[in-house]
């Protein structure tokens, strides 16, 4: 067996294990009584549940498709609406059923650079799409602090919640150091470290991670675009916290108050970003379980489990888009390329 084929079983084998994990955990959850199918069935009965709730995640979707669109025209990146409508949907397809909801990304980044133009550097891309999943996780933070300042003494009320607002100010002051540094990075003592980078510019990794700094930090001549980015990403959330409140509603959940489900979804959504299984499956299920257990909930595993039903069908769409191009344009064109040497 050779080298490239070797990588490619491995590869292959990891993806297996993962999903075996994730599948795992949810057979233990039904196994151990804290995951109901037959409550989330309640959930699939309810048509007008279901449908608004695709609908929002499908409006969410979008909304974060025009959030990446301004980051990458900060970058003087400029896609027409609808090739970010394909590279889009075709990394929701793949966050279907590769590791974490940041996977896709890899992908449309794949896809994006190699249908780039002429001349077109692979940095900008690249930082317009980080930024952007940052602004995604930014996102639920914000909207999360948001239910919690808002309903402040309900919240400290509840002794399992006061864990949940140490840990969402920590993240919120998270957010404001990003913006603080993006917004200051030409002045002072950041100044001198950008300065201090080109000690390193005439070496490979050196030059790559300046491209990489000045790419980022240019987005502090844009401040009302990241204000646009970081509410379009607000939007795109409270687009999926309220599918999961009308989720919750729909298995019978009346006892969580809605700033509760405001407070809690986000963070639980936050752990699917880890690359651990595709979609966020098993990691999702605990801890949903978990969070929504502090606030008196038995089916916090059902509730996901009725949700990430529900955003995997919306994501199932971009397989037209897939099958369509299965790979990017330019490729499509030079079929002797491989894909590993489309992006020179």
């Amino acid at each position: 067996m050779d080298k490239s084929t070797k990588s490619k079983v491995v590869a292959v084998l990891k993806l297996v294990a993962k999903f075996v994990f994730a599948f795992g955990i949810i057979a233990y959850l039904i196994y151990d009584g804290r995951l109901d199918l037959n409550v989330v069935k309640q959930g699939f009965s309810n048509p007008q549940v279901v449908a608004t709730s695709l609908g929002l995640i499908f409006l969410g979707s979008l909304a974060g498709f025009t959030r990446w669109s301004l980051l990458l025209r900060a970058q003087d990146v400029y896609l027409k609406p609808l090739a970010i409508a394909r590279y889009g949907f075709i990394g929701l397809f793949f966050n279907t059923f590769m590791p974490g909801v940041v996977s896709g990304d890899v992908i449309k980044a794949w896809y994006v650079i190699s249908d780039r133009e002429k001349g077109q550097e692979k940095t900008p891309i690249l930082t317009a799409i980080i930024i952007d999943r940052i602004f995604g996780l930014f996102g639920l933070i914000v909207l999360s602090l948001f239910a919690l300042f808002l309903h402040w003494n309900q919240v400290w009320a509840i002794e399992g919640l006061r864990s949940v607002v140490s840990a969402n100010l920590v993240l919120g002051f998270l957010v404001a150091t990003f913006f603080s540094y993006v917004l200051l990075s030409n002045w002072g003592p950041f100044l001198w470290f950008r300065s201090f980078l080109n000690r390193y510019k005439n070496r490979k990794i050196g030059a790559l991670f300046i491209k990489a700094y000045d790419a980022w930090s240019s987005y502090r001549y844009r401040p009302f675009l990241l204000l646009c980015s970081l509410l379009l990403a607000c939007c795109t959330h409270t687009c999926i916290v309220v599918a999961i409140l009308f989720c919750s509603r729909a298995l019978g959940e009346t006892g969580m108050e809605a700033h509760q489900i405001f407070l809690l979804a986000p963070l639980g959504l936050l752990s699917t970003a880890l690359p651990v299984a595709p979609a966020g499956l098993g990691v999702g299920h605990v801890v949903f379980a978990m969070l929504f257990g502090w606030a008196g909930s038995q089916i916090g595993a059902e509730i996901f489990t009725l949700f990430i039903s529900l955003q995997i069908i919306v994501n199932l769409t971009g397989v037209v888009f897939y099958v369509s191009s299965p790979k990017p344009m330019r490729l499509n064109n030079t079929p002797s390329v491989a894909p590993g040497m489309a992006s020179s």
